[in-house]
């Protein structure tokens, strides 16, 4: 298995901490989360694909994180924590 590697811009991370309370760092664990669900944002107008995955943290916080491919690297733009809906589709 390839190891995943992460990059993020530092001035959205805090910005993203300070709204949202999660952590561009906590947010890495979702993708290690063999439930987790990846679909594409389609809601996005700006340049390149970028897509959605919400899954759980290593203590059971389920997130939606999104993501975008860069040459092999996976670049979090935003992430927060799941809303009662979204926590029902994950838990099935």
């Amino acid at each position: 298995m390839t190891p995943l590697i992460f990059e993020w811009d530092r001035e959205k991370a805090l910005a993203n901490q300070r709204k949202h309370k999660v952590s561009f760092t906590l947010a890495t664990e979702v993708f290690r989360d063999v439930a987790a669900i990846t679909w594409p944002d389609v809601f996005h107008d700006g340049d390149g694909d970028r897509e959605l995955t919400l899954g759980a943290t290593s203590k059971g916080i389920i997130l939606v994180v999104a993501h975008t491919d860069r040459s092999g690297m996976l670049r979090i733009i935003s992430a927060r924590k799941a809303t009662p809906r979204e926590r029902k589709v994950y838990r099935g």
